[in-house]
This record gives structure tokens, sequence and C-alpha cells, in this order.
């Protein structure tokens, strides 16, 4: 009973932990498909297109053998699809090492979020820990006679994805490991519509249809990018949330912050000082600190709760 009892618990979080490295790193592929000549809105449309195309066949000859379409599966899949859109152009037009540190403000909307859906009460030390988060992120993106407050449209992105991904974590709480094609199929549609949206828009400079050349440079990243990074890193993120506290999830999460801060430092020149250092130490403490608070042994979901998220089907 105590190996299957730990089984259970510990292969969730190693499942977490290898998706976060995925995501710490998928930058890479996503700048290099902006290298070849496409713009990062175009690199997310790829991404997520692609895999779509796929996934219709297989969605049309088994929608009653893949789980049930509804409400639930569309919650998860739209917030995720929409907060990977966000993430995927911040990373590619604004400094990867601020972006990410932003996304990872996800543990404090997490805990907002659990009190408001969840009715999970809000400790003192809760409140300390949204305070130290927010500050954080004066620290990080501030500068001296300037508004604390994220600079260009890039940045903004980290933000509204920690928000996105918070939203997904607590519908991932709610409806449970299962129906993890449609929850799937449902993130690679909105990736895609947010994308369009984001390109027809012109937020972000790039041709709406781009040249054959850099489309045909470009397809090989596209197809490693979703073969080694998206669909595992989605899949493992899908199968293991359902199955632990939202908070804790976005917790673990946290490595994939390491990896993009390193990985960032490693192969690009964007500065990272003292002021990006501080900052992020402080984010990712406001997490560590609900940890320590015992943030991790708060009751899962009550089943009237998750009755009521998955009776919308």
């Amino acid at each position: 009973m105590t190996s299957r009892v730990s089984s259970a618990s510990v292969l969730p979080s190693c499942a977490i932990l290898v998706s976060a490295v995925l995501w710490g790193s998928v930058w890479i592929p996503l700048r290099q498909i902006a290298e070849t000549g496409m713009s990062g809105v175009w690199a997310s449309l790829l991404v997520y297109g692609a895999p779509l195309i796929v996934m219709l066949p297989l969605v049309a000859l088994g929608r009653g053998r893949l789980g049930h379409f509804g409400l639930a599966a569309l919650w998860v899949g739209a917030t995720s699809g929409i907060c990977n859109t966000f993430y995927a152009i911040g990373v590619v037009y604004g400094s990867v090492g601020k972006v990410v540190l932003l996304f990872y403000l996800n543990p404090i909307w997490s805990a907002i979020l659990e009190w408001l859906v969840l009715k999970t009460p809000v400790s003192r030390t809760r409140l300390a820990t949204i305070v130290l988060g927010f500050a954080g992120m004066a620290v990080l993106v501030g500068n001296e006679g300037g508004v604390p407050l994220p600079h260009g449209l890039a940045e903004w992105f980290g933000v509204l994805a920690s928000v996105f991904w918070a939203l997904s974590l607590i519908g991932m709480a709610l409806s449970g490991s299962t129906g993890v094609i449609p929850k799937t199929f449902f993130q690679f549609l909105f990736g895609l519509l947010a994308s369009s949206a984001i390109l027809l828009l012109q937020w972000f400079p790039g041709q709406l249809i781009p040249p054959m050349a850099p489309l045909a440079a470009a397809a090989p990243w596209a197809v490693g990018a979703v073969l080694i990074w998206i669909v595992p890193g989605m899949a493992l993120s899908f199968w293991a949330v359902g199955r632990m506290s939202p908070t804790r999830a976005a917790i673990l999460f946290m490595f994939e912050a390491i990896v993009g801060v390193l990985s960032a430092a490693i192969l690009t020149d964007e500065p990272f000082g003292w002021r990006e250092i501080t900052g992020g130490l402080m984010i990712l403490g406001a997490g560590l600190l609900d940890v320590v608070s015992g943030a991790m042994k708060r009751p899962a979901p009550s089943k009237s709760a998750r009755k009521q998220f998955e009776g919308a089907r």
C-alpha cells in the first residue's frame, strides 16, 4: 500500500517536472522559426495549427469514444490554449527571462482563484505571498523614474499567460485527469484562434501571408516544436495536474522558470542583472512561501464543486 501511494504521488510530480523542462525551453524552437523570416505570431500559428489539422480526423471518427467535448473540456482547453499563445509570442518578442518570470506570477492568481472558485480561505501568509509576488514584479520590470509595471506588449503577454494558466489549473482540478483528448483538441483550437486574432489585429509586425521560402525553412523547426516540446508538454500537464492541488502544480511548474532563465542566459545576450535576479527570486519566493505555509495540504475540491463543473457538458 505504501509503495502504491508513493508512486501515485511521485509520478505526477515527475511528469510536471519533465513538462516544466519542455515549456521552459520551448522558446528555442519558437525563436528559430522567427529567425527564418516568419513573424513570432506565425510561429505560434504553426505550432498550434498543424497539430489541430492532424487531430481533426481523429476527433471526427472517434468523437463518441474520446471523452466529453463539453463545457468542462472547453474551459480547460480554451484557457490553456490562450495561455500558451500569450507565452509563445511573449518569449519571441520579449526578454525570455522576464517573460518567463512574469508568467510565474501564476501561484498568486491560483491563490486568488482558489478563494473565489474553490472557496479556499485566504490566510495572512497567503496574503503575504500575494504581496511578495507583486512586489517582485515591480522590482523585475521597474526602472528609475518609471512606473513599476510591465513595459511593452510582450511583457504584458507574460502576465496574461500567468492569469490564463491559473484559470486552467482551477479547471483541471475540478474536472480531474479525464478527457485529455478533448482538452488537447480545444487547447490547439483556441491557441490557433488566439494567434490568428493577434495576427489580424497586427499587434506585432508581420505579414498576414508569409512567403513560401521562410515557411519552408520554418517547417522543420515547427515539426520539432510540436513533436518534442508542445504535444509531450501538454499531455504530461493534463495528466498530472488533475491528480494534485492547483497550487502544488503551480509550485512544481516553477522549475520551468529556472530552465527558461538559465537557458536564455546561456544562449542569448539578453541582459539579466541584479534587478532581474532580485525580482525573480521574490516572485519564486512567493510561491515557495505558499508551500512552506502548508498550501499543498489544503483540501481537494469538494465533490459538489467537481460535479457542478463536470456536469457542464
